[in-house]
């Protein structure tokens, strides 16, 4: 499968930079729950990037049967050579590849990935992120479990203008502007932040999910100016 429902400069930009993201301890925590999982559970990471969740889950958890997917095929290259994981090329927007993995997961994880699916606006980037989630949903199995794991960011005012400043500049340059700190960049990658009343607002609004856990990790840092946090949502898949 292709990627021809992605940001192509999004896709761009994590075939050539493949950046690492650690698991970190509070992604580590909203993770026990598959410690009960049966060792021939299907799991599924949308957005895996470099497999780091995936290595994670196969270390720790019981379960073995691991797919990944994602957009960009370096990334899910490292993936696979990680985690020895399956790989499935291609955008969770896509409907067609949603159909043929339809019900097919018991599990799913959606870890910094809403962020990414960038649209025109901000108005298309939020249908996006509800798309993606909708569509997570609808590859798990009926009672199967979706942990969403989300960069979250306050006031909305911060998210807006970050939008549409990365969205400018980087209709300019394909390569990423840092401003001093890992995170405080412009350009590349462009992103659509949200609140963490926002993430759960839209897990709550497919009609496949039921939520059953929401947990917010509050960040000290600049706290005068923004409050970042790490938003976790555990839905549990209905059957329609």
């Amino acid at each position: 499968m292709g990627s021809d429902h992605a940001d192509q400069a999004t896709v761009d930009y994590f075939n050539k930079m493949t950046t690492h993201y650690d698991v970190g301890v509070n992604l580590s925590k909203a993770l026990e729950f598959l410690k009960a999982a049966p060792a021939d559970s299907k799991l599924v990471d949308v957005g895996c990037g470099d497999g780091a969740t995936l290595e994670y889950i196969r270390d720790n958890m019981p379960i073995k049967n691991l797919y990944g997917m994602d957009v960009a095929e370096n990334y899910l290259q490292e993936a696979q050579q990680k985690t020895d994981c399956a790989t499935v090329h291609g955008s969770v927007l896509d409907d067609n590849l949603i159909n043929e993995y339809a019900e097919q997961f018991d599990y799913a994880v959606l870890r910094s990935v809403l962020h990414h699916l960038v649209g025109r606006d901000r108005k298309a980037s939020k249908a996006n992120a509800r798309l993606c989630i909708n569509n997570t949903l609808r590859i798990l199995k009926p009672g199967g479990t979706l942990l969403i794991a989300e960069q979250t960011y306050s006031p909305h005012l911060l998210n807006f203008l970050t939008f549409w400043i990365k969205k400018t500049v980087g209709s300019v340059t394909n390569d990423r502007l840092s401003l001093g700190p890992e995170w405080l960049n412009i350009a590349q990658p462009v992103v659509s932040y949200y609140t963490p009343a926002q993430v759960i607002t839209y897990a709550g609004q497919s009609e496949l999910s039921q939520i059953e856990s929401t947990r917010i990790f509050n960040s000290r840092k600049l706290a005068l100016v923004i409050a970042p946090s790490l938003t976790f949502v555990t839905i549990e898949r209905t059957a329609i």
